[in-house]
Parts: structure tokens; C-alpha cells; sequence
């Protein structure tokens, strides 16, 4: 019967090691791309409702029960060079502004919408609504963060999140 040694079970051990710290950071990854995140408006241009064309509707296929809106949101008549835009809230109990989790994602109902929508097809978005919001819908307007092409906006919309979420 062979013994096995220290230096046997070295390379198991480094590779329990290596899989446990992959496993770590993955579950890092997708709460930090799931958490709503406070932002401030310091350094932010804010934009009234009607600046951008957007529109806003419940999402079909919730995640994980989670509650989710989907939509576009586009300036008019801009080419994008990049494309950087969150759904943000507007609580205007507390006066704060937070970041959804958002995913940019193609939509061609802007294309079919606007009458210059140059590359509008890239200013679709998925959000995940947190509860703590969704509660207080009542009070809370759909906004859009935009920092594609060196902006650095923050977009109301005149859009309650209860009107979407109704």
C-alpha cells in the first residue's frame, strides 16, 4: 500500500484553492452587478423631461422573481460612438437618485419610432427594480444616466415607476 505524502496532495490543494477563489469572485461579480448603487448628482448635467425620446414597460421575463422593466431611451437625431446609459430612479421622498442594474441591449422600436433614429438601436436597455423601490413606485420617476459620447447626463423622463410597473 503506497503512502501518500505532503508533497501528493500539494497540487489537489492548490487547485481546491484556485476553483474555491474563481467560485469567490464569481458570486462577487454578480452582486456587484446586481446592487443598486446612490449616485450623486455633483458633476452631472440634468436634463428635464422631453430631452431624450424613451419609453418604459414591465418586463415579460423576470429573473429570479426579481421585478424588471425594459425600454429605450435615445437623444435624437445622435450618432453613438459608445453606448453607456443606466435606468435611474428618482425617490422624491428622500431626494436620492439610484442606479439600477441595467443591460444594454438592442432594440429596434426606437428605429421604428423616432424619424432620425441614426443608430437608436443600441439605446435599449433590462433593469432590475429593487424591491425597497418597487414599494415606494408611487414616488420614484424613471430617469436615464448617460454617459456615452463623453455626456454626462441625467435624464428625467416625467415617467413614475408605478405607471410602468401597473
Amino acid at each position: 500500500m503506497a503512502k501518500h505524502t505532503k508533497r501528493d496532495r500539494a497540487p489537489a490543494l492548490v487547485l481546491a484553492a484556485g476553483l474555491a477563489a474563481i467560485g469567490l469572485f464569481c458570486l462577487m461579480l454578480r452582486a456587484e452587478l446586481r446592487l443598486p448603487r446612490t449616485i450623486s448628482t455633483e458633476g452631472l448635467e440634468i436634463l428635464p423631461a422631453g430631452s431624450y425620446a424613451c419609453a418604459f414597460y414591465p418586463a415579460e421575463d423576470t429573473r429570479n422573481g426579481d421585478i424588471a422593466l425594459t425600454g429605450w431611451a435615445v437623444p435624437e437625431g445622435e450618432r453613438y460612438e459608445q453606448v453607456r446609459q443606466w435606468v435611474a430612479v428618482y425617490d422624491s421622498r428622500t431626494g436620492r437618485y439610484t442606479r439600477l442594474p441595467t443591460v444594454m441591449e438592442e432594440n429596434e422600436e426606437p428605429m421604428e419610432t423616432l424619424d432620425d433614429p441614426q443608430n437608436a438601436l443600441f439605446g435599449g436597455f433590462y433593469a432590475l427594480v429593487p424591491d425597497k423601490l418597487a414599494a415606494a413606485a408611487d414616488s420614484c420617476e424613471l430617469c436615464i444616466l448617460d454617459r456615452s459620447n463623453q455626456r454626462n447626463n441625467l435624464v428625467h423622463t416625467g415617467v413614475m415607476l408605478s405607471e410602468v410597473l401597473a
